[in-house]
């Protein structure tokens, strides 16, 4: 160039003859934009290569018929057959009939809807039940993209999670305790319902309220002390406390955890006839220390065994 610069260029040479003198003739392309779009495709060709590496699926490339046109699989996937196997076969050939036939069934819909098709697939091998997600695109005018993801791992996980999440509920539906998941500052977000709830207060007209909204002043500074504890010091707290029921007065005990970000779990359980037997086993050992060598007796055929003598 006239400032000194250089750039790349084509040139093509042509032979000819000009009044019977040969002479050639010199045509001089400057080919820098084509070297830009050159090396452009080159990176994305890179790229795509790259991406293509970091997919942990197979990604099959079929024609309607159904036939293997191109295959990937990664390397950390080892199959019975070889790339080589299976380009040119088609799907009938590679797996069970019935899947087969739900191959196609999906490719049909790819093809008439040019909607992506989404179905799971399973098949028995040495190493036992293997489950297949398998995405179905269509490509184009004659072939069909397909990719396969194993997701047996997923699907067992899946399967223990929803197991315990059964089994949990059973256990948290079996307890005779109200379950209550408040904030730090208070605030009902919900409730496990049970006999003692329904004792106490409808689960619909708490739902979104404080405590300070329910309970007398002196009760509901209490609790919200104790939920700012759990929640500062990440551990149990324990809570006795009188709380005005529907009818009357029920003792409860409040046991709370903390369980996640600014939420905490309160296990309410009813303490009532258990501090009635408290306060009659306190009675008896006051009159037993009272009574010295005293005799006392007590009437074993009533509840709680009163004590009707004692000198």
């Amino acid at each position: 160039r006239k400032n000194g610069t250089k750039f790349p260029v084509k040139v093509s040479l042509s032979s000819t003859a000009i009044k019977g003198k040969p002479i050639a003739i010199a045509f001089v392309t400057d080919t820098t934009e084509l070297q830009l779009v050159v090396q452009e495709l080159k990176a994305n060709e890179a790229k795509d290569k790259a991406l293509l590496e970091a997919i942990p699926d197979m990604m099959i490339i079929q024609n309607y018929e159904g036939d293997v046109i191109d295959f990937y699989v990664p390397d950390q996937i080892k199959l019975h057959l070889t790339k080589e196997e299976i380009i040119g076969k088609n799907i009938k050939e590679l797996v069970p009939p019935q899947m087969a036939k739900a191959i196609l069934k999906a490719h049909n819909e790819a093809i008439k809807t040019s909607q992506i098709q989404i179905r799971e697939y399973s098949i028995n091998n040495e190493n036992g039940n293997v489950d297949y997600e398998a995405r179905t695109v269509r490509l184009n005018n004659h072939s069909l993209l397909t990719i396969i993801r194993d997701f047996t791992e997923r699907r067992r996980i899946d399967g223990e999670l929803k197991e315990s999440e059964a089994k949990n509920r059973a256990i948290i539906n079996a307890l005779p305790d109200t379950i209550i998941i408040h904030d730090k500052d208070g605030n009902f977000l919900d409730i496990q319902a049970s006999d003692l709830s329904s004792l106490l207060f409808e689960k619909d007209m708490l739902i979104g309220k404080n405590v300070k909204d329910i309970f007398p002043n002196e009760l509901s500074t209490k609790i919200i002390n104790v939920l700012s504890k759990a929640h500062r010091t990440k551990s149990l707290q324990v809570l006795e406390a009188p709380i005005p029921g529907k009818e009357r007065i029920i003792d409860c005990e409040g046991r709370v955890v903390p369980f996640e970000g600014d939420k905490l779990i309160v296990v309410l359980r009813n303490i009532t006839e258990a501090k009635a037997m408290q306060n009659v086993l306190n009675v008896r050992n006051r009159a037993l220390e009272a009574a010295g060598n005293g005799i006392i007796i007590a009437d074993a055929g009533q509840p709680d065994n009163p004590i009707i003598y004692c000198n």
